[in-house]
């Protein structure tokens, strides 16, 4: 009999610290999240408390710099430490994300929400409120770039579910 992988760690990296939700596929419960230092980041990931990843990866937009080049570093050591793990990985690019929520961007006679906030309502609208601290909902603590690794991973999932 085959168990099912429904543990995903969805990854959001940057130079500094990482944004992560540890959430089950089938269920969507939520299991963990925040944003840390990529040194403890790297420690935890080393555990393998998951079944699958999803990682935001850098993708080429015409910008360069320290951070960009260090960013790209953290999603090679993640991948590195993925493929050790021999856990399955998927490499989500934001435009992807982007498309599958169907952001829209600001024109020349319309301006539009960012891209994260329209995300974050996306998300919302599918899962439920954040509530507050006497009555949390289903995103409470959820903030900055919580919300989009969130969204990597249900872009993933929702992608395997279609079959891509």
């Amino acid at each position: 009999m085959r168990v099912a992988l429904s543990k995903v760690l969805a990854i959001d990296p940057a130079n500094k610290q990482t944004a992560y939700v540890l959430f089950d596929k089938n269920t969507w419960e939520i299991y963990d999240k925040g944003i840390i230092p990529n040194r403890e980041f790297i420690e935890m990931i080393e555990k393998g408390n998951f079944d699958k990843v999803a990682l935001e990866i850098i993708v080429n937009m015409g910008v360069s710099g320290r951070t960009l080049f260090e960013t790209a570093e953290y999603v090679g050591i993640y991948t590195y430490i993925t493929n050790t793990l021999q856990k399955p990985l998927k490499r989500v690019r934001r435009t992807d994300v982007k498309k599958h929520f169907k952001v829209k961007r600001s024109t020349k006679h319309k301006k539009q929400p960012s891209a994260d906030s329209q995300i974050r309502t996306s998300l919302i609208e599918r899962f439920g409120e954040v509530g507050t601290k006497a009555k949390p909902g289903y995103f409470y603590g959820f903030k900055a770039d919580i919300w989009q690794a969130f969204a990597v991973g249900v872009y993933a999932v929702d992608k395997e579910k279609q079959g891509d």
